[in-house]
């Protein structure tokens, strides 16, 4: 699989719930970030391919227009269609304060992005509500190895060399493990062996 990102680190801000599995807090845990669902809202408009619409632009007016409006006008633009980030922690707390009513409770997250090869790069010092390290997709359904090889079902050999080693978040401390934390996953996880993984760095935003 080819990479998405073109240089590190890359920085932005996601918008996540609480997670199902008690401590994690990662980014696999279904960010909020603009969707087409089937829910009722859509305006079922064909635009036809030549003037593809804003994913908004499906929707009724309504909370969740004015979320994916707000989350499209303010996402990074040299980033690929797979992972939105937002650009601006006003922006994710305006999103917030109209998701919140509707989708419960979500916390501003802070992601600096590296790749598995710029790992000897990333500064070690730890910002203020600093929460770990995640490996995880980037983008898409946001898998992480972290909680699909350690929380989730737990591989035995994953779990006996690394479990120890996470935080109270259920997360890497420090990037040092994590090089050949993804080489053993993805040998004892056959079908991940050829998925493409980042770093996620993350704190929550001040």
């Amino acid at each position: 699989m080819t990479p998405i990102m073109t240089s590190y680190p890359l920085k932005g801000y996601l918008i996540l719930p609480p997670s199902p599995v008690k401590g994690y807090r990662g980014v696999d845990r279904n960010p909020f970030v603009p969707l087409v669902l089937n829910d009722g809202e859509l305006l079922h408009k064909d635009h036809g391919e030549d003037n593809a619409p804003r994913i908004y632009e499906f929707y009724l007016p309504g909370w969740r227009q004015d979320a994916y409006r707000i989350y499209e006008d303010n996402t990074i633009e040299d980033l690929a269609e797979e992972i939105e980030l937002l650009k601006n922690r006003e922006a994710a707390r305006r999103i917030v304060k109209i998701i919140e009513p509707h989708l419960g409770e979500h916390e501003i997250v802070l992601c600096e992005i590296w790749g598995l090869e710029s790992l000897g790069e990333v500064d070690p010092s730890k910002r203020s509500g600093f929460l770990g390290y995640d490996v995880a997709y980037p983008g898409g359904d946001f898998y992480s190895a972290i909680l699909n090889g350690l929380l989730i079902n737990p591989h035995p050999e994953l779990a006996s060399q690394y479990a120890h080693v996470l935080n109270e978040n259920r997360l890497f401390p420090r990037p040092d493990n994590i090089p050949e934390f993804i080489c053993r996953f993805r040998s004892l996880v056959p079908s991940e062996g050829d998925s493409d993984f980042v770093v996620y760095k993350l704190s929550l935003a001040d």
